[in-house]
């Protein structure tokens, strides 16, 4: 794992993967999710302050916005 943080607001933890697959798991129901970031070629994570976004990092030096859903809803320059 090169990264992990938890969701400020939820029981939910984000990690990113040495081959850099981000994903989120739900510790009430230990299920979990990969969300699509490899387009950016992901190195860092950060949870907003509500707990209701991820912010994605990547190589290429955009930062990708995903919702709880894992739905990329913004990509920033």
């Amino acid at each position: 794992v090169r990264q992990l943080r938890f969701n400020p607001a939820d029981k939910i933890l984000a990690t990113i993967g040495l081959d850099g697959t981000v994903r989120a798991w739900n510790l009430n129901t230990k299920g979990g999710g990969t969300i699509d970031a490899s387009a950016l070629q992901p190195r860092t994570i950060a949870w907003s302050n509500d707990g209701q976004f991820l912010a994605v990092g990547g190589k290429t030096g955009e930062i990708g916005i995903y919702n709880l859903g894992g739905q990329r809803v913004r990509v920033l320059p």
